[in-house]
């Protein structure tokens, strides 16, 4: 049974989270020297835990690490790390669920993650 299919415990991360680690990002690719930065590969390359994404909720992790300066040649390859180690969730568009609309894609993929 692949590790995407097994009962890891699973969530979406908030932007917050991935921005704590994008500044282990900044050195050499994928090789973070911070404890939040080691702690984001982890959850993605270990399988203990199922990361949920939407494309939105991709966009919005790309927007913000370059707006946090982080190097193109760092956000792809840990964007497509995301894609391959964590769980994709078709999220349609809906009315706003959350009382922050930022957070919308979050709690929609949240909600909406079926096994």
């Amino acid at each position: 049974m692949s590790r995407k299919t097994t009962r890891a415990p699973r969530g979406v991360v908030d932007t917050s989270v991935v921005i704590a680690g994008a500044a282990a990002f900044r050195g050499a690719p994928l090789r973070p020297e911070t404890e939040s930065g080691k702690r984001l590969l982890h959850w993605i390359e270990e399988g203990h835990f199922q990361w949920l994404y939407s494309e939105e909720i991709l966009d919005e992790y790309k927007e913000i690490l370059k707006r946090f300066n982080v190097r193109p040649g760092v956000i792809g390859p840990f964007i497509n790390l995301i894609r391959e180690e964590g769980v994709s969730v078709a999220v349609r568009k809906s009315g706003s669920v959350s009382p922050d609309p930022g957070d919308d894609p979050f709690c929609a993929c949240a909600e909406l993650w079926s096994p």
